[in-house]
């Protein structure tokens, strides 16, 4: 038997696998998943620790698409969008964030609830402030398709609560995935 870093690896015969049907195709695709990720984010695996932090062995193959908010829950406003209209946005879709977009619907943005409390503090007259004076621009983004895992390491390395969704060829908003997405699914 193999052993990698003092944990025997059970012998694998590669000579002549068996043919895969579709459920084993998928299995070994979540698999090979979850091996990227640990490779990704752990500069040092230690491969004794790792069903210890995977659910007794049951992979979790969520991905951000399946927890954001699409649709009408996402808040977004344009580069022009006024104080008050980008607060009420803000407000009414309980996220604590907006995308701001440029005309073409591109993502030129984000503004939090932080943003707009340093807004204040140092507009002498916010009211006629625009999206494109509140914002932070070149926001943290992910893709619908990465695993909501990576959504949480991202969060935790820049320390935010909030990553925009986008297309990843045209750079428009698909949704918003919120820490608290995160924790209400089990990924964290």
């Amino acid at each position: 038997m193999k052993v990698w870093r003092g944990v025997p690896l059970p012998d694998i015969c590669l000579q002549q696998p068996a043919p895969l049907d579709d459920a084993g195709r998928e299995a070994l695709v979540t698999l090979e998943r979850h091996v990227v990720h640990d490779v990704l984010f752990a500069p040092d695996p230690e491969p004794e620790r790792y069903w210890e932090t995977h659910d007794d062995g049951q992979m979790n193959a969520t991905e951000v698409g399946d927890l954001m908010h699409s649709g009408d829950e996402v808040p977004i406003v344009s580069l022009t969008t006024s104080f008050n209209d980008t607060l009420l946005e803000i407000s009414g879709k309980r996220l604590g964030v907006t995308a701001v977009v440029d005309d073409g619907g591109t993502l030129a943005g984000i503004i939090t609830d932080g943003d707009l409390r340093r807004a204040l503090a140092k507009m002498p007259d916010i009211r006629g402030a625009r999206a494109t004076d509140l914002m932070t621009p070149q926001p943290k983004t992910i893709a619908a398709t990465v695993l909501a895992e990576q959504a949480v390491a991202t969060m935790e390395r820049h320390s935010i609560t909030s990553l925009v969704v986008v297309d990843d060829t045209t750079q428009q908003p698909l949704g918003i995935i919120h820490l608290h997405d995160l924790l209400k699914a089990g990924v964290v």
